[in-house]
């Protein structure tokens, strides 16, 4: 019986030291991911951290801990992310800006699913890149992806700005509707919550129905949502906005889209940034003429 006693009290002091070690052994493996990302230019096979310095923030505040890789039956804020990643045509924003090629879906079912059969680098490196496409994500709806009065590595920097992602995403992470709470973070004005609902039915409803939607007006329908989400994070900081970022060439009136001309000339430079392609010449100079 003392034979037995000392094994299991042994066995006990063991689990006790070994189970420390497993959590050091993934806060490392994190913080060398952070290390690698700190350092890690745009080179083939080497993506890189939009928001570097905001996804290392959210980590150091929440002691090293990785937040989206667990066991399935907890993973349901995850699944919520990820899912909200996939609807960001509906928010007027581009897949190619949220690491689409590193968090699929097939690689999460693994980790969550089959977790040993993952490494703690690998599992560290996609908490990383998906907190990070999270956080890009927060930025790109609340002050918009090229803001002309407030840039990327500012809003990065977390100076200056009345809203830190990486503090809301700490603060939402902790609420059961996650993507609801970070939609929420988008401007509320009656103008923007109208166009974001016309492109949902242009993205959605209508697409591939009997109603004929040009994809062009979609993106027109972006852009005029781009500029007013530099209106709205300018106004929450109390900044002015020039007349030449604040203008409007799409508004719905009475569930219906009207066009404006393009007076200053920025929607052709502003499409070709958002989506990469130069199309709403033709269509700026077609309303022209209508008018």
């Amino acid at each position: 019986m003392e034979v037995v006693r000392q094994f299991s009290l042994f066995f006990c002091m063991t689990l006790m030291l070994l189970l420390p070690v497993k959590v050091q052994a993934q806060e490392g493996a994190l913080m060398l991911q952070l290390q690698k990302q700190a350092t890690i230019r745009e080179t083939i096979g080497q993506p890189k951290l939009n928001y570097p310095q905001s996804t290392k923030r959210f980590y150091q505040a929440n002691g090293s801990q990785l937040i989206w890789i667990k066991k399935e039956d907890q993973a349901a804020h995850t699944f919520q992310a990820m899912l909200l990643l996939d609807c960001v045509l509906q928010y007027g924003l581009s897949h190619a800006d949220y690491h689409r090629d590193i968090l699929t879906y097939d690689k999460l079912q693994l980790m969550t699913k089959q977790p040993l059969k993952v490494s703690d680098e690998e599992k560290s490196a996609f908490d990383i890149m998906l907190t990070d496409a999270i956080i890009s994500l927060i930025n790109n709806l609340h002050y918009g992806k090229f803001n002309p009065l407030i840039n990327q590595r500012k809003i990065d920097q977390g100076k200056v700005i009345h809203m830190r992602a990486d503090q809301e995403l700490a603060r939402l992470i902790k609420l059961n509707d996650l993507a609801g709470s970070i939609a929420k973070l988008q401007p509320q004005t009656k103008s923007y919550q109208d166009l974001q609902h016309y492109l949902r039915l242009v993205r959605g409803q209508y697409t591939g129905d009997c109603y004929e939607i040009p994809e062009a007006e979609a993106r027109l329908a972006a852009i005029n949502m781009e500029r007013l989400r530099w209106v709205s994070s300018a106004k929450s900081m109390k900044k002015s906005v020039p007349a030449k970022y604040s203008y409007q060439t799409l508004e719905i009136k009475d569930g219906l889209p009207v066009t404006h001309n393009d007076r200053y000339q920025q929607d052709k430079a502003l499409e070709k940034a958002l989506f990469g392609i130069n199309s709403l010449a033709k269509t700026n100079n077609a309303n022209d003429k209508k008018k």
